[in-house]
């Protein structure tokens, strides 16, 4: 996740139509479909404090929608996808006179980013006493973990697991999780909030009783 709430709140403007596509957005969009196969929903142009103190480095972020998304395009690892993303960036830039800073290739680094993690992390935020006060109802939860998109909702054994999947208790408490989190204008249809049904002796056998190792 690397979106701040203004910034999330920009993208929900562009994918709404109320911010105009820019030029540059047109040109992205096409790049990434044709080399990628990836839907971009709008980029976002950053400097960021990087390193010792003073310094600062720019940033794009191309936001997708879903992790999967951004796994197609593997800015992280690849040096040849960085480099190329960048030129072509650049590149776009100075075709259409925008955002001066990033025309020198050299001089930013990019980013994919998953919106539907943010939007999630600012919805279980918001709606965590809730969410938390729903899975309490429940005699059959013993814990809860938010990693977003996800909440890790933890039975007592793995039987358990299975058990409450077949009975139609696991689909309950997703819906209701959904539900609580709503829609987000320009994304309807979508839902929010990933349940993964674990089990506490799952977490003592594997993780040793680590929930860190667990989220790993």
């Amino acid at each position: 996740m690397f979106l701040t709430e203004e910034e999330v709140n920009k993208v929900i403007r562009t994918v709404r139509g109320i911010t105009p596509e820019d030029a540059v957005l047109t040109y992205m969009k096409q790049y990434f479909r044709d080399e990628y196969s990836i839907c971009i929903l709008d980029y976002i142009c950053s400097t960021e404090r990087f390193g010792p103190p003073g310094r600062k480095s720019k940033r794009v972020q191309f936001v997708t929608w879903g992790i999967e998304e951004t796994r197609k395009c593997p800015t992280a690892f690849d040096m040849g996808v960085r480099k190329n993303l960048k030129n072509v960036f650049a590149r776009a830039c100075q075709e259409n006179d925008l955002h001066p800073d990033f025309n020198d290739p050299s001089n930013f680094f990019p980013v994919l980013s998953d919106i539907e993690s943010d939007i999630t992390a600012l919805l279980f935020k918001k709606k965590k006493n809730q969410i938390d006060a729903v899975l309490k109802s429940y005699s059959q939860v013993r814990e809860q973990i938010y990693l977003s998109p996800c909440v890790h909702v933890f039975y007592e054994t793995d039987e358990d697991i299975v058990k409450n999947e077949e009975n139609g208790l696991s689909s309950e408490i997703r819906n209701k999780i959904s539900d609580m989190l709503g829609e987000v204008e320009g994304f309807e249809g979508r839902r929010l909030g990933h349940t993964v049904f674990t089990s506490l002796q799952t977490l003592r056998e594997k993780y040793d009783n680590n929930t860190y190792y667990y989220l790993l």
